[in-house]
């Protein structure tokens, strides 16, 4: 049965949403689009509920800007040859851009008729139109990935990840190394390190501050 919803999700995507991702440049791997340009890359990515069973299947989408470099920096890690949305510099759910705040999933259920996928057609098209294309257009390179992951994001921005003042101030200062800003990156590695004294990552932004400086 999961296969039936996997199959009806497919075509959904192919007919209606790919084409219209397409036209704005991204690329499609499995279930992850990305649209690169010269130091950012844009990212949504389709992620299923991890309860689905034959009774239905969820899903809702993930947007994430990715600037090369941040994760391996920051996690000291190898840097992704394929980027996924824990990759991103910064991401979010779709339902968390809408004035409303609330997360939104799309349901295929066993009885659906054959207008619930035109529906969730439309509405997914819909939001890419007034929700995930505007938010993508606050970013045209990495600089202003910086400047918005250092400034005071307010409410409209508290559930998108990083969800730390301190990780956030990280992100950017490693923005501004790479950039060779190092006084600006300095200045943002200290005031991490302050916002993230006596919390789980204080030891990182410490230890990577320590490493590349």
């Amino acid at each position: 049965m999961a296969k039936i919803y996997d199959s009806r999700l497919n075509l959904i995507l192919e007919n209606r949403i790919v084409p219209i991702l397409k036209e704005h440049g991204f690329k499609e791997n499995q279930l992850t689009f990305t649209r690169q340009f010269e130091s950012i890359a844009f990212v949504i990515d389709l992620q299923k509920s991890r309860w689905n069973d034959k009774s239905g299947s969820q899903f809702t989408l993930n947007i994430g800007i990715y600037v090369p470099e941040v994760f391996s920096i920051y996690t000291n890690k190898m840097e992704p040859t394929k980027i996924r949305l824990e990759h991103c510099t910064l991401h979010i759910r779709i339902g968390m851009l809408d004035p409303s705040s609330k997360d939104i999933w799309w349901t295929l259920s066993e009885n659906d008729s054959f207008e619930v996928d035109n529906q969730i057609s439309q509405e997914l098209i819909e939001k890419l139109n007034n929700l995930v294309f505007p938010f993508f257009s606050k970013f045209d390179n990495s600089l202003d990935v910086a400047r918005f992951l250092a400034s005071d994001l307010g409410k409209e921005f508290n559930q998108l990840f990083p969800f730390t003042k301190a990780q956030r101030l990280a992100y950017s200062a490693i923005i501004y190394f790479k950039m060779g800003e190092q006084a600006k990156s300095k200045e943002l590695f200290e005031t991490a390190c302050n916002a993230s004294r006596k919390s789980p990552i204080e030891g990182i932004i410490n230890a990577i501050k320590s490493r590349i400086f």
